[in-house]
């Protein structure tokens, strides 16, 4: 009988550790790269998801990307939100000719403005490259590339293609003078 009594006590208590470790489990979850697709007249010079990151850039109506990783949970479910910070270029200071400030041989630089917000991340089923958008006005939005926003999200705005089309012209005139 004293044997039965301290093989259940063992039994009661291997089933109690294995349901608190069950307790501490975490769902299943993704590494991404990520990138960024930056629909505005400003050059954003960092980007951090959730306080990781900060070496990708983006250019005016450009992009930039193939930077790893995000995690993101492998179950997408309502109300999941990413938090991201972004600096905008700053400027060189210039005197009353227009020419570049020097300080101690340097060029006086004032950094751009430090943002962040929280977004929610639209539903997704399976994995996907994991992209922040940025539109006029500090809109933000974020996607997986599977997600069916992402698609619309990406494409080029009538900003973009303008600015583009401004940019191909400057070179082709440059080219002209060379």
């Amino acid at each position: 009988m004293k044997r039965i009594y301290q093989s259940l006590t063992r039994a009661l208590l291997l089933l109690t550790l294995v349901c608190l470790s069950a307790c501490d489990s975490k769902p299943p979850t993704w590494a991404v790269s990520y990138g960024a697709v930056n629909h505005t007249d400003k050059y954003i010079v960092s980007i951090a998801i959730n306080g990781e990151g900060g070496v990708l850039t983006a250019p005016m109506h450009g992009q930039g990307g193939g930077v790893c990783c995000v995690v993101v949970p492998q179950r997408w479910k309502p109300g999941l939100t990413a938090t991201i910070q972004w600096e905008e270029d700053g400027k060189l200071i210039r005197d009353e000719k227009g020419e570049i400030f020097y300080f101690d041989g340097a060029p006086k630089y004032i950094p751009g403005p430090v943002k962040a917000q929280t977004v929610e991340l639209p539903r997704y089923k399976k994995s996907g490259d994991f992209y922040v958008f940025f539109f006029p006005g500090d809109v933000i939005k974020v996607a997986l590339t599977s997600s069916p926003e992402w698609k619309e999200w990406n494409a080029p705005t009538p900003q973009d293609l303008a600015y583009e089309a401004q940019r191909q012209a400057r070179e082709q005139s440059e080219e002209k003078l060379r």
